[in-house]
C-alpha cells in the first residue's frame, strides 16, 4: 500500500457537529499551503530498507513514523483498532495532530479514518489538486482531509479550497463556506439506504447501522431504502481501472525496487500488469453512462447513508475474514463499499455511526 500524508497542528478542536451530511453534496480544492505547517510523514522504521518514490515511502512495516521539524514520534499500531491505515489518520486519532491530508484511491482516506474512529473525506474528484502528489491510478486519485470531527474537516476545506491550472484533472468550481450548512436543520431532508452496501456486512455493524438511520430520522430526516442497478458493474471497472494505471504509474519503480517494494505490494503490481488494454478502454467507454447512472438516484434524494467497512478493523496480518458463512480476503472487503465513488468521482466522508468502531459514509 503506498501512501501521502500531511500531518499539522492547526486550532484546537472543536465538538462534533450533527450534520455530516451536508458535506457529500460539495467538492472541495486544495493548493499549497505554507511549508511550515507541513510535517513529513514516512510510514517506516527502517529508513535503509525502504523504498520511496517521489518522497513516498512504501509500506514494509506495522510502525508508523512521524517526523516533525522538532519531534519525532514512534506510533506502535499491533492491534485490529488500528489495523490497516495511513500515518495521518493515525496520527489524528492518537491525539498528536489535529488535521491532516491524504489520499485515496479505493479509500485510503475513509478506511483507517473509519479504523481510527475520525473523519475523513474523499472530495470530488477534480476539486482537490493532486500536483506534487505520487500516482497510483490517474483516474481515481483524490487527495482530502482527516481530522478528529466534521467541523474541523469543513474548516480544512475551507482554507485548501481552490483551483490549480497546474493539475490537469483539476476543474473549477464557486467554492463555498463549508462551514456555513454545519448545524443546519436537517428536517425533511431525504436520506438514501442503497441495498448493495448492506447485502453482506458483520451483525455489529448491521446493528451500528441501525441505530445511526435512528438517529438521522430523531433529526427530522426522511429514510429511503433503494437500489442501485450499475453498482456491481462500477466495481468492477473500478477493479480493471486501478490495476492498469497503477501498472502505469509504476512501471518504472516496479523493476527499479524489486526486492525492496513490500511483497504484497509488488504483487499486486505484478497481477495489475495483466489486465488488457481492450479491459482497460471498455472501463472508460462505460464510465461516464455508469455515473450518470449512479447519480440518477440524487434526483429524489439528498445523500446515500451506508457503512464505510463492511466489517470491524481487523488484525493486523490478518487476510481472510468471514462474514454469513462466506470468506472474503480482508483486502477485498475493506474496499467493497468505498472503491464505488472513486470511479464515479462523487464526495464521499466517513464519520463514526453511534459506536466506536463502525463508520457510516
Amino acid at each position: 500500500m503506498l501512501c501521502t500524508a500531511i500531518c499539522f497542528v492547526l486550532i484546537p478542536t472543536a465538538d462534533t457537529i450533527v450534520g455530516v451530511m451536508v458535506l457529500m453534496c460539495f467538492g472541495y480544492a486544495f493548493n499549497s499551503l505554507p511549508n511550515s505547517v507541513y510535517w513529513s510523514v514516512i510510514i517506516d522504521t527502517e529508513p535503509s530498507k525502504a523504498g520511496t518514490y517521489g518522497g513516498i515511502t512504501h509500506f514494509i512495516t506495522n510502525t508508523a513514523t512521524i517526523i516533525a521539524p522538532t519531534l519525532t514520534v514512534f506510533l506502535v499500531l499491533n492491534n485490529g483498532y488500528f489495523s490497516m491505515f495511513i500515518a495521518a489518520a493515525a496520527a489524528v486519532g492518537a491525539g498528536m495532530v489535529n488535521l491532516a491530508l491524504g489520499t485515496d484511491t479505493g479509500g485510503s482516506i475513509r478506511i483507517p479514518s473509519s479504523a481510527c474512529g475520525i473523519v475523513g473525506m474523499k472530495p470530488t474528484f477534480g476539486l482537490v489538486s493532486k500536483k506534487g502528489v505520487q500516482d497510483l491510478a490517474y483516474t481515481l486519485d483524490h487527495v482530502g482531509p482527516i481530522t478528529n470531527n466534521v467541523y474541523d474537516n469543513a474548516l480544512l476545506l475551507n482554507i485548501i479550497a481552490g483551483y490549480d491550472s497546474t493539475d490537469p484533472y483539476s476543474i473549477k468550481i464557486e467554492i463555498n463556506d463549508y462551514l456555513s450548512l454545519i448545524g443546519k436543520d436537517i428536517k425533511d431532508k431525504v436520506i438514501g439506504i442503497p441495498s448493495f452496501y448492506f447485502e453482506l456486512i458483520e451483525e455489529e455493524v448491521q446493528e451500528a447501522m441501525n441505530n445511526c438511520i435512528i438517529a438521522f430520522e430523531n433529526l427530522g430526516a426522511r429514510i429511503e431504502e433503494i437500489s442501485i442497478d450499475c453498482i456491481s458493474v462500477i466495481a468492477a471497472a473500478q477493479a480493471v481501472t486501478i490495476k492498469s494505471e497503477a501498472a502505469a504509474a509504476h512501471m518504472n519503480s516496479f523493476e527499479m525496487y524489486k526486492g525492496i517494494i513490500d511483497t504484497e505490494v509488488y504483487e499486486r503490481l505484478e497481477e495489475s500488469r495483466e489486465i488488457k488494454a481492450y479491459e482497460y478502454v471498455q472501463s472508460q467507454i462505460e464510465r461516464k453512462k455508469l455515473i450518470n447512472e449512479y447519480n440518477q438516484a440524487f434526483k429524489h434524494i439528498d445523500v446515500l447513508l451506508a457503512p464505510t467497512l463492511p466489517i470491524l478493523p481487523t488484525d493486523i496480518g490478518q487476510r481472510e475474514v468471514t462474514i454469513d458463512s462466506q470468506n472474503e480476503l480482508v483486502r477485498n472487503a475493506l474496499l467493497r463499499l468505498t472503491s464505488i465513488t472513486n470511479y464515479t468521482g462523487n464526495p464521499s466522508i466517513s464519520f463514526l455511526a453511534a459506536h466506536r468502531k463502525v463508520a457510516c459514509q
